[in-house]
């Protein structure tokens, strides 16, 4: 058994290192409501909602600080800090998913666009071979970038069903850094894409 002092002691050791923890969540969820005010790809609607969510996960940060400065015992120390835990589990699968989806509509929108500027460059390219002129270049290019393309949006199907399959815990962290690196893929294979569709662009208007 403790002594008094030495209780006293391990209890403030245990006060120090809840409310360290706690300040350093309050600094990622103030960051996250930063970064949130910032997306461009967010409508007004949708950032209130996630930043609803966050004052909510703040002010519960918040007040348990007072409930550990009450902690009188190792047992208290050792629920509120299972309490902490398995609530900021939760939390932060809620902000990655919600991030997750602001990501997932950046990258629908690119989709959208570059589908957009393919069928034109393909009207272009017909108009341009009624003609007679020589477009096995820009044909050539064209079937390189629909493969660019359609590799894109496979891979990003994968990230999609990554963010959609995940469970909370270990298996919900492990899914979402999968999803996370598909969507690195899905970019480069985008800015490939978008490369050969500018070659395209400028190979047709000097046919």
């Amino acid at each position: 058994n403790l002594s008094v002092e030495q209780q006293e002691k391990y209890l403030g050791g245990a006060r120090n290192y809840l409310l360290n923890t706690i300040d350093k969540i309050l600094v990622y969820l103030e960051r996250i409501q930063v970064k949130v005010m910032k997306m461009e790809r967010f409508s007004e609607e949708r950032k209130e909602e996630i930043l609803s969510q966050e004052k909510e996960h703040i002010s519960w940060f918040e007040l348990k600080k007072g409930e550990v400065e009450d902690i009188s015992s190792p047992e208290e120390f050792r629920n509120l800090a299972q309490e902490l835990k398995q609530y900021w589990s939760k939390a932060r699968i809620q902000i990655n998913r919600s991030l997750s989806s602001g990501f997932q509509y950046r990258f629908e929108q690119l989709f959208q666009r570059m589908a957009k500027i393919q069928e034109r460059a393909k009207k272009q390219l017909e108009t341009k071979k009624g003609e007679g002129k020589d477009v096995g270049l820009a044909e050539s290019l064209m079937e390189q970038f629909a493969s660019q393309f359609e590799l894109a949006q496979q891979i990003y199907n994968q990230a999609k069903e990554k963010y959609a399959n995940a469970n909370e815990g270990e298996d919900f962290q492990a899914q979402y850094q999968e999803g996370n690196k598909l969507l690195k893929q899905v970019h480069e294979q985008l800015k490939e894409a978008y490369g050969l569709l500018k070659q395209i662009i400028k190979e047709l208007k000097e046919v």
